[in-house]
C-alpha cells in the first residue's frame, strides 16, 4: 500500500501570489471559495502545490479581494519548497496523508534547542510535511531553518501529537536560512518602498 494516494479531482492551474503576513509559517495556503467549491476541496483539505519540486499544505478559502483572480497565496517557505516564485504558476490538486510516526530533520546551522523535537511536534501538529522540505522556526526571534531527511512512512505525512522527531546536530551543508517578506511584520510600508526601488 503506498503511503499516500492521488484524488480523482482535476489538475489546477493557479497563479502565485504573496501569502498574508499572518498566514506565513502556518503550512497553509489560500485559494478563492469558488475556485475551491468548483474542484471538490474544502477547508483543511491538504493539497500537493506543484512547481518545480512538490511541496504540501492545507488549504483554506481566499481572502474576499482574492475572488476571481485565480491565484494561490503561499508563504515564502513554501515558494522556497516549490522552487517558484511570486507571479509564477504552480498546479495543486488534493492528496491524502498519512499519520507521520517518525520525522528526522537537519539543522542550516551549528544548533541545540532543549526539548526540539517536542517543540517542532508542538509547532507543526497538522501540517503536512514532506522529504526535502525546508522548515523554518522562530526561537525568541532567532530563525532557524531545518531541512527533512527522512518521514516514515515516506511521501507526504501528517504532523501529529504521536510523531517522533529526531534532530541532527551536525548541519548540513550548503543549506542557508532566508527570510522572506511574509516573516517581518509590521513594516508594510518600509516593504512597499524597497520592492519600488528595486
Amino acid at each position: 500500500m503506498t503511503p499516500f494516494t492521488y484524488s480523482m479531482s482535476k489538475i489546477i492551474i493557479l497563479k502565485v501570489a504573496e501569502a498574508k503576513h499572518r498566514d506565513a509559517g502556518r503550512g497553509i495556503t489560500r485559494i478563492d471559495s469558488e475556485t475551491m467549491e468548483s474542484n471538490g476541496l474544502v477547508a483543511g483539505d491538504i493539497i500537493e502545490v506543484q512547481g518545480k519540486h512538490p511541496a504540501y499544505a492545507i488549504v483554506l478559502p481566499g481572502y474576499p479581494e482574492d475572488a476571481g483572480k485565480n491565484i494561490i497565496r503561499i508563504d515564502g517557505n513554501m515558494r522556497s519548497n516549490t522552487g517558484i516564485g511570486i507571479d509564477e504558476n504552480v498546479t495543486i490538486k488534493k492528496v491524502e496523508v498519512k499519520n507521520a510516526e517518525r520525522i528526522n530533520v537537519t539543522p542550516a546551522q551549528p544548533v541545540k534547542i532543549a526539548g526540539g523535537g517536542e517543540y517542532l511536534r508542538k509547532l507543526l501538529a497538522g501540517q503536512p510535511v514532506v522529504k526535502s522540505q525546508k522548515i523554518r522556526i522562530d526561537v525568541l526571534g532567532t530563525p532557524f531553518t531545518f531541512i527533512v531527511t527522512e518521514t516514515y512512512p515516506s511521501g507526504p505525512v501528517l504532523v501529529t501529537s504521536k510523531t517522533n522527531f529526531i534532530i541532527k546536530e551536525k548541519p548540513l551543508e550548503g543549506l542557508r536560512a532566508h527570510v522572506t517578506y511574509e516573516d517581518i511584520g509590521g513594516l508594510k510600508k518600509q516593504i512597499g518602498l524597497i520592492r519600488e526601488m528595486i
